[in-house]
């Protein structure tokens, strides 16, 4: 029987297969040190890692029988671990570099929450992780804006090509997304 770090891990291996940039990781992977029980989640940053660590390990069963859990973050906490290379220009001291670990260590969580709302990972857990007016706010404004920049981007980058070119990427993207939509992707 898979245990509650097995299944996690692999929901998280499977979520960022699915998409990359939801977690902004590359993989997820159990600790092999032993005793420790800790998945580490490494991202495209290398010098960061999350770190999921449990307080135990048990049997996953769905239907949360005696001595096994139905929740994979039952027991878990996140946090992330940065260590900014020598000669980092991005953050030019400590304080930046933790202010924007904890800004990305809250992206992760709010997209756990997400992928758990959606049924991607088993956890209710996750999936009912509350957040203050402010940050949800924040994160929708955050959004929009992305998508505004995303929009403005993508619509310089058409508007570079020579037109044979731009129609046929956007006949591929209309393929695509025609395709996810069959495969009930979103």
């Amino acid at each position: 029987m898979q245990t509650n770090i097995e299944k996690l891990e692999a929901e998280l291996n499977a979520l960022t297969d699915y998409d990359p940039m939801a977690l902004e990781c590359t993989e997820a992977k159990i600790s092999e040190v032993p005793g420790e029980h800790r998945i580490y989640l490494y991202s495209f940053d290398q010098d960061a890692v999350f770190q999921i660590d449990f307080d135990e390990v048990l049997p996953y069963d769905p239907s949360g029988a005696a001595a096994t859990t139905n929740d994979v973050f039952a027991g878990a906490r996140i946090s992330l671990s940065y260590t900014p290379a020598v000669g980092d220009t991005r953050y030019p001291d400590r304080a930046s570099a933790d202010k924007w670990a904890a800004g990305y260590l809250e992206m992760v969580r709010f997209s756990l929450r997400d992928a758990a709302k959606a049924g991607r990972i088993t956890s209710k857990i996750l999936a009912n992780t509350k957040f203050t007016k402010a940050k949800l706010l924040e994160r929708a404004r955050e959004y929009r804006d992305a998508v505004k920049r995303g929009k403005e981007q993508k619509a310089e980058f058409l508007n570079s090509l020579d037109p044979a070119t731009r129609r046929g990427l956007l006949k591929a993207g209309k393929e695509i997304r025609a395709k996810r939509n069959a495969e009930g992707k979103k």
